[in-house]
């Protein structure tokens, strides 16, 4: 073998150890949330389920953002079908998103979102940030994609639709962005104190409700 074929490997065998350890991090702190009445024991069933649907029914990679959209809409859709509360709802949000290795950020508006939207309008945001490889091997486009879950208010809407139901309060609708270098994703990628997304408090759950006027 030749000397440079030789440098060619190590420096290969190098960037694969260095892929790897950077999914190491799953940040399980996420992992020990409660969402109001939802348990962290019921949480954990969600993130058990959340799993064992994207290993049955997901594909081995995610190459596109759109793709990533689309899947996280489904699993959504499929298992919220029979919920209402929007504390359910959330757990579920989150419980798939840690399914897939995403690291929950931030919520928007950054301050008392729940209760700006229930007497505003628009929509609670989660921010989420994913270590893209983990998706679609060696994307070569960048490292860290950018995740969005919304939940609907009562009075406003999403800029993002899904044309193929009704928008209703409590839907979510999700938007995910993978590095582009020639489209970077804004700097927003900021990381609030807590671990876990806050749910509304009871006074606001009705507003988030499917079933919601």
């Amino acid at each position: 073998m030749s000397r440079g074929l030789k440098i060619f490997g190590v420096i290969a065998f190098a960037g694969l150890i260095l892929h790897a350890v950077s999914l190491l991090d799953t940040h399980p702190v996420q992992d020990e949330c409660a969402f109001g009445p939802v348990s962290n024991a019921r949480y954990r069933e969600l993130l058990a389920e959340a799993e064992k649907y994207q290993w049955r029914n997901w594909p081995f990679i995610v190459w596109s953002d759109s793709t990533l959209q689309r899947l996280l809409t489904a699993q959504f859709a499929a298992a919220t079908s029979e919920t209402s509360t929007p504390y359910e709802k959330i757990a579920t949000m989150h419980a798939i998103l840690r399914g897939i290795g995403a690291d929950f950020l931030y919520m928007e508006p950054t301050n008392d979102p729940f209760g700006q939207v229930a007497y505003g309008s628009g929509a609670v945001g989660f921010g989420y940030q994913i270590k893209v490889n983990r998706l679609a091997l060696l994307y070569p486009g960048g490292t860290t994609g950018w995740l969005i879950a919304r939940m609907l208010g009562p009075k406003g809407s999403s800029p993002v639709v899904d044309f193929n139901r009704k928008s209703a309060p409590g839907d979510v609708y999700f938007v995910a962005h993978y590095p582009n270098p020639f489209d970077p994703i804004p700097d927003v990628l900021h990381r609030e104190s807590r671990s876990c997304p806050a749910v509304p408090n009871a006074a606001l759950e009705p507003f988030f409700r499917s079933n919601a006027k």
